[in-house]
């Protein structure tokens, strides 16, 4: 996320970040927005609401919440992924048929953020996505500090500590790795 990034090119050039300063409050922003849409009652852990979101598409720990989307009733396609990787390899027709009905969902919706999360019955908070905006928070925390931004960096630092909080409730001692949870079930899955 931006937080980590802006703070990588600073590090790499000093110099420009003076000029950096009105990016804190975008950024925080954007992370304020970020939480607010995906993490709706305040919990510090954001969910995805498609899998394509996590880069683990096709992962097991979809397959669960993944169940109660349906498949009815969306427009007619053609698949180009089946047409250059091996279909075995690739999500069945079923499965697709679920990414679809999610992208035309949310699109009946016209993308308006705010309504995405509760509408999508595919809720799962992944850990590997939650260090995203964790470390984007804790990277912008610190270059707010040395900005002289006390507000902008408590802020986010906030933010990265609930979520880290958040996150330890995650943890499985039997499996030794942290687990999704299925927000609409409140269901632990995967692992």
């Amino acid at each position: 996320m931006a937080g980590f990034a802006l703070k990588r090119l600073l590090d790499s050039a000093p110099d420009l970040r003076a000029k950096a300063r009105p990016l804190l409050a975008q950024i925080t922003a954007w992370h304020r927005w970020f939480h607010a849409t995906r993490d709706p009652q305040g919990t510090g852990l954001v969910a995805i609401i498609h899998p394509w979101e996590s880069g683990r598409d096709n992962s097991v720990d979809w397959d669960r919440p993944f169940e109660r989307v349906p498949t009815e009733g969306i427009t007619p396609y053609t698949r180009r992924d089946a047409q250059h990787a091996d279909p075995a390899r690739r999500p069945t027709k079923e499965q697709y048929g679920r990414y679809i009905w999610l992208v035309e969902r949310f699109r009946d919706l016209g993308w308006q953020t705010e309504k995405l999360h509760d509408a999508s019955p595919f809720q799962v908070i992944d850990p590997g996505f939650n260090a995203i905006p964790i470390r984007s928070c804790l990277d912008l925390a610190d270059l707010a500090d040395a900005l002289v931004e006390p507000e902008l960096a408590q802020e986010s630092r906030n933010m990265a500590e609930r979520g880290l909080a958040a996150l330890s409730s995650l943890w499985s001692e039997g499996r030794g790795q942290y687990l999704c949870l299925d927000r609409v079930t409140g269901e632990v899955v995967g692992g």
